[in-house]
């Protein structure tokens, strides 16, 4: 085929002529409007992705410290938890240590882990109250007991509270209460 004749055919052509005739003249287009988005429509669509991300991060960043909390609660039930087990096994009372100055806890005489950094801790002793300073112990004994108390853990927006029970010595993660 030539070069004229395939050129000719394309020009020549109905349905050639059509789709460019079509595509090509906007007032054949329904409406006559032409199809696409102006620079307005994109810059507010593109501003209320943004406006989405930034309300989808806040939201995110204030859900961290509460799920770190919740962390630190889960270990330290975890960490009261071994101790009673190993009081079973052993056949001696263990005890986990918290030092409320330092924000930490662990076996006793074994060192401690520390809580995250907006993390507060307290405790309610049945026998000495509320305690802030200072250490404290959850002793597990032999024959099934526990010191009991409770341990709360608190940051920015949250509070959690682990109580001991001293006769099963189980301990019991309590619902958050939002401040």
């Amino acid at each position: 085929m030539s070069y004229e004749f395939r050129k000719n055919f394309k020009r020549d052509c109905p349905l050639v002529r059509q789709a460019r005739h079509d595509t090509c003249h906007p007032e054949h287009v329904e409406g006559g409007a032409r199809h696409g988005f102006t620079l307005i429509e994109l810059t507010i669509v593109i501003f209320l992705m943004l406006l989405m991300l930034a309300i989808v991060s806040i939201n995110f960043a204030s859900r961290l410290s509460s799920n770190k909390l919740h962390a630190a609660a889960r270990e330290i039930s975890a960490h009261l938890r071994h101790a009673k087990a190993l009081t079973y096994l052993k056949g001696e009372q263990q005890a986990i240590e918290f030092d409320l100055d330092t924000r930490q806890y662990g076996l006793a005489g074994q060192g401690g882990k520390h809580l995250p950094e907006d993390v507060t801790i307290m405790v309610t002793d049945p026998v000495q109250g509320e305690l802030n300073r200072g250490k404290w112990q959850a002793v597990f004994f032999p024959e099934g007991g526990v010191s009991g108390g409770t341990v709360i853990l608190t940051s920015k927006k949250a509070e959690v509270r682990l109580k001991i029970d001293p006769i099963v010595g189980s301990v019991v993660i309590g619902d958050d209460q939002h401040k």
